[in-house]
């Protein structure tokens, strides 16, 4: 359902989205000119299976919002290593699959990217050598794109006897 939702979504919203399917949320980011969130919410619902009683949906009308709710909701998953760990790996699958640097990508990327390093610098980073692999991973797999930096996940690059 996410690849469909996601698919539809790049039509209507002109390529600049980004969908997260994970075992904590479906996690929708756009960058448009309008707000899209009413077709994102009724286009989900078509597709879903379930009762739409059974969703939560939250809606941020501000980049600057959207990401403070990004980092918060990463920093509450740090305390839950194992959630933590699938969503971070969830999170970089989709970056890797994407290959393209949308500006919603790329911030969210920087998001991610800071917010690690700060639960790294105080000691909250679970998981750190996995989310080592990952990183390498991931910048591998970049390596071949021009269209992505290559020092991406530098940080946690540099963890290489850390545990």
């Amino acid at each position: 359902m996410a690849k469909s939702l996601q698919e539809f979504l790049k039509e209507s919203c002109k390529n600049n989205v980004l969908v997260i399917n994970s075992n904590v949320a479906l996690d929708v980011y756009y960058l448009a000119p309008c707000d899209c969130s009413d077709l994102i919410r009724d286009s989900f619902l078509l597709l879903a299976t379930k009762e739409k009683e059974q969703f939560s949906f939250s809606t941020f009308n501000s980049e600057s919002t959207c990401l403070r709710k990004f980092e918060s909701t990463l920093i509450q998953l740090a305390n839950h290593p194992q959630t933590f760990l699938a969503y971070c790996k969830k999170f970089a699958f989709r970056l890797k699959k994407e290959r393209v640097n949308h500006e919603i990508v790329m911030k969210l990327f920087d998001c991610f990217n800071n917010t690690l390093i700060k639960l790294k610098n105080d000691d909250k980073l679970p998981h750190v050598r996995l989310l080592k692999d990952i990183a390498v991973s991931y910048k591998e797999t970049m390596e071949a794109s021009d269209e992505f930096p290559h020092e991406l996940f530098s940080e946690l690059d540099s963890l290489k006897n850390m545990n």
